[in-house]
């Protein structure tokens, strides 16, 4: 319950953290060339401040408090472990070792899988903004079929790498779980034999309780790799938002504008570039020279 409170505040400040990135990608993308917004689908565009800015939202505000929080319970229980019986707590070492490589193995199958589906979740997105948007034109050139059938194509490449995204990362959780079981009856076995036989100072009563830590220093792996897809498809989505927030910019200038205009007096604004006026009196606007 001590770290509820940091967790809840942690959560406000990633829901501002979000909206002041979404504010800074919209300031990025009006500094952008035209070329970019010519060679990139606007569904595309706006997928980036959409489901990727929402997936990282989701990693920080859900994901990162529950690895922090099975972090703490994790470093906890393995001091009480030490504590309890050192000989024990290398066997419950070496099983959360096998669960962390498989971990690693199964999630970096399921990244790559991941990164592309984000890529294909801003293709679909885009096709159906442009064919929305441009459905008079599908229409007058009796474009329909060709689109319904471009359209199953970007949607079947979105199926294939959601469908091999997902299946390595939900294989992370029952696969955890069962090595965390096999390590509880090892960790039960051991424990047996050395009380038995009166070794390593280990009693019926120590294997009891070392059997209950055990499950206790396992359990928050199994949970971590379950929040490892949020984190694989957030670091997915952040290459995006990033990619964008990255592309080389319209440099912002300045110059000066003399006219002899009085009508036309101030500071003219077009897109991003000023243009403060120094004004001339005395002649009429409707005459140029």
């Amino acid at each position: 319950q001590a770290i509820k409170f940091p967790e809840s505040r942690l959560s406000v400040r990633v829901l501002y953290w979000a909206s002041g990135c979404s504010g800074e990608q919209i300031q990025a993308m009006e500094a952008l060339p035209i070329k970019y917004f010519d060679t990139h689908a606007h569904g595309d565009i706006m997928s980036v401040y959409t489901n990727d800015v929402d997936t990282l939202r989701q990693l920080l505000s859900q994901s990162v408090p529950q690895i922090i929080n099975s972090v703490i319970t994790m470093t906890a229980t393995l001091v009480t472990m030490l504590i309890l019986n050192p000989v024990l707590t290398v066997l419950s070492i070496l099983t959360a070792a096998v669960m962390l490589f498989v971990t690693s193995k199964l999630s970096g199958l399921s990244g790559k899988y991941f990164i592309r589906q984000q890529i294909d979740l801003g293709a679909v997105d885009g096709f159906i903004e442009e064919m929305l948007d441009g459905q008079k034109v599908v229409k007058v050139f009796c474009h329909e079929q060709a689109a319904i059938e471009e359209f199953h194509k970007v949607n079947e490449k979105l199926r294939d790498s959601a469908d091999k995204a997902n299946t390595y990362a939900n294989l992370l959780m029952p696969v955890n779980a069962n090595i965390g079981w096999i390590s509880y009856a090892l960790v039960a076995i051991m424990g047996a034999i050395l009380g038995v036989n009166g070794l390593a100072g280990v009693t019926i009563g120590t294997v009891i309780a070392f059997v209950g830590l055990n499950k206790s220093f396992t359990n928050p792996i199994t949970q971590v790799s379950q929040q490892l897809n949020f984190v694989v498809n957030a670091a997915a989505g952040a290459q995006r938002v990033f990619d964008l927030m990255d592309q080389e910019h319209l440099s912002a200038f300045q110059g000066v504008a003399q006219t002899r205009y009085p009508e036309y007096a101030g500071t003219s604004r077009i897109g991003i570039m000023r243009f403060p006026a120094r004004l001339y009196s005395g002649t009429n606007p409707s005459k140029r020279r």
